[in-house]
């Protein structure tokens, strides 16, 4: 499409300089010559703009733009595809396809572990930095959709989830997006919509320790943050950016909204990638149908814990919040023992989900 465009451009110009060189050569006079040339030309400088702006190929500023929820150009496709935010939500006739593959989680649980997994099955290597532009937020997403209708403010993200789906799943191809949102229906607003969603990647992790890396994350106490898996209205807003908006729930509704998914759903447990990566990693290939750009055991070692920590020192890592030191801390199970008497309620709560999982009650 780019070679395309640039060829109708060159075609464009070439055409016009030499329709004006024609009628500049039984022309008098230097006024008459610049006329001329700004009559043939000038169209052609419009054409060049109404071109780029038919193919979307140039791409658009945002001041509240976040790096790791922008597209990228090109990449090998093996089982998934570069999301390319430029393209205009009305530049394509929605044809309705299940093409869009969730990385879904409660905050805290593996999903950019898992989206950095992905990254190198598809591109052969890992860039922690570049890892929104294969496989981006949701909340980028209805953003981006916003800002393209010229809109600034919404009393309620949630009314655009619906039409952000669509002109993801009109981009063509399998568009592979990370979401913390429930799996349900809010206010009207459907999320995921079952007729435009192939199957999700669930990543799930005992709620104590999803407790201790939120307080880190959010600038809570323990205390807060167990508090805070336990409410039902349990809403993330991202700050500057009034169309980014998550609803969690609490993590028990988040977890159980994607276990019953009307729709095929890979449920991964975190402390099973650091036990057993090639074995979680095998699932989630033969899940997707996908041939990884490299061997497993490459995979393995390329999104390492030690690995993608040594990069967030060497480069940062645009996700990180404002709160933590480093996004990858730890990366380890069982913290949540040191912890006991502040999850103890916790514990509690969410003790039949904790055992149905598999984690200690």
């Amino acid at each position: 499409m780019k070679n395309r465009r640039r060829l109708v451009i060159i075609l464009t110009y070439a055409t016009s300089v030499f329709l004006a060189a024609k009628a500049q050569s039984t022309a008098v006079g230097l006024t008459t010559q610049i006329t001329l040339a700004a009559v043939y030309l000038g169209p052609a400088v419009l054409l060049h703009f109404a071109i780029n702006w038919i193919w979307g190929d140039e791409k658009p500023k945002s001041d509240n733009e976040d790096p790791s929820d922008r597209g990228d150009r090109g990449g090998p496709e093996v089982g998934c595809q570069p999301l390319c935010l430029w393209s205009r939500v009305g530049d394509m006739n929605f044809v309705p396809r299940k093409n869009i593959v969730w990385i879904a989680s409660f905050p805290k649980s593996g999903n950019t572990w898992m989206r950095s997994i992905l990254q190198c099955a598809t591109q052969g290597s890992v860039s922690i930095n570049d890892m929104g532009n294969l496989i981006p937020s949701f909340n980028g997403c209805v953003e981006r959709v916003a800002y393209d209708r010229g809109l600034r403010t919404i009393d309620d993200p949630a009314d655009l989830w619906g039409d952000t789906q669509r002109w993801i799943s009109g981009l063509g191809g399998n568009r592979v997006i990370k979401t913390h949102n429930m799996c349900g229906t809010f206010g009207g607003a459907k999320h995921p919509l079952p007729e435009l969603t192939h199957s999700a990647i669930h990543i799930v992790r005992d709620p104590r320790d999803v407790a201790v890396s939120y307080a880190t994350h959010y600038g809570h106490s323990i205390s807060d943050a167990a508090m805070m898996l336990q409410r039902e209205d349990n809403i993330a807003h991202e700050e500057n950016h009034v169309f980014r908006k998550a609803v969690l729930g609490s993590w028990q509704m988040n977890v159980t909204s994607w276990l019953e998914a009307p729709f095929p759903v890979l449920t991964i447990r975190y402390e099973d990638m650091l036990q057993t990566p090639h074995d979680a990693i095998d699932q989630v290939m033969t899940f997707l149908k996908m041939k990884p750009a490299v061997e497993i055991d490459e995979i393995v070692r390329m999104t390492s814990f030690k690995k993608l920590s040594r990069m967030e020192r060497a480069d940062g890592f645009v996700e990180k919040s404002r709160n933590q030191s480093r996004f990858f801390n730890k990366g380890v199970s069982g913290q949540w023992h040191t912890h006991k008497r502040d999850l103890e309620g916790l514990g509690k709560a969410f003790a039949p989900l904790i055992a149905q999982l598999g984690y200690e009650v």
